[in-house]
C-alpha cells in the first residue's frame, strides 16, 4: 500500500494557556492568542536509553521516551507575552508598557497549541502540554545600502514534560490530516485552539 505524505508549510496559529500545576492535577486559564507572529518551530522528542550489563555483557536494554525540546520562531513578543511564558514583571506607565527581567524569576508553565498548511489543503495540528521555555536569542540588522531589510526573529526553545490532568496524560499530541473545509474539521480546529483539554473525540473528524 502506497501512502502519500504531505509537506508542511506555513506554522501559525500560535496560541498559549498559563498553566498551574497542582496535587489533583494541572489546569490551564484562558488562551492567549499570538496573531500572525509565529515564523517557524521545530520539535525534537528526546529518548532515555539504560542497558543492564552481567558477567561482563549487556543483558538488557530498555528505550524510552522522556522529555521533548519545543523551538518557536517569532517576529516580536509584546510586554504580556513575556510575562505569560518567563515570569518576567510588566510595569505599566502612561506611554507604555516597560518589562523588567530582575533574573529572580520562576519561568513557568504553559500549554502551546499551533497548526501548519499542508500541500493537499488540508492542515496538520499541535498541543504541547506542559512547556516551560527560556529566552533565546534576538538580533537587529541594519537596511543595507540596497535598500534590503532583514526582519527580525526572536528564538525561544522550550522543555515539555509529562502533563497529568483529569482529560489529559502525556506529552503532546497531534492531529493530522484535518480538512478546513468541512464542517466538523472546522469545529475540531476551533477547540482545539480554544478549550484547553481538548485533543479530540471519537466522531470528530
Amino acid at each position: 500500500m502506497n501512502v502519500k505524505v504531505k509537506s508542511e508549510v506555513n506554522a501559525r496559529n500560535l496560541v498559549m494557556w498559563s498553566l498551574t500545576e497542582g496535587q489533583e492535577g494541572d489546569t490551564c486559564d484562558s488562551a492567549v492568542e499570538f496573531g500572525e507572529r509565529l515564523k517557524n518551530f521545530s520539535d525534537t522528542l528526546t529518548s532515555n536509553s539504560q542497558s543492564a550489563a552481567a558477567d561482563g555483557v549487556v543483558v538488557e536494554t530498555f528505550t524510552g521516551i522522556g522529555t521533548g525540546t519545543l523551538t518557536l520562531g517569532l517576529s516580536d513578543l509584546i510586554p504580556d507575552e513575556r510575562k505569560l511564558i518567563f515570569g518576567e514583571t510588566v510595569n505599566e506607565y502612561t506611554d507604555g508598557k516597560v518589562i523588567l527581567t530582575t533574573g529572580k524569576e520562576k519561568i513557568p508553565c504553559v500549554r502551546a497549541a499551533l497548526m501548519t498548511d499542508r500541500s493537499d489543503g488540508k492542515v496538520n495540528l499541535y498541543k504541547f502540554f506542559k512547556v516551560k521555555f527560556t529566552p533565546g536569542e534576538k538580533s537587529v540588522e541594519q537596511i543595507n545600502e540596497s535598500g534590503q531589510a532583514t526582519f527580525t526573529t526572536i528564538s525561544i526553545s522550550g522543555t515539555y514534560f509529562q502533563c497529568h490532568s483529569e482529560k489529559i496524560d502525556g506529552l503532546k499530541a497531534e492531529a493530522k490530516c484535518v480538512d478546513p473545509s468541512t464542517e466538523n474539521g472546522k469545529k475540531f480546529i476551533n477547540k482545539w485552539f480554544t478549550e484547553a483539554d481538548y485533543i479530540g473525540d471519537n466522531g470528530d473528524v
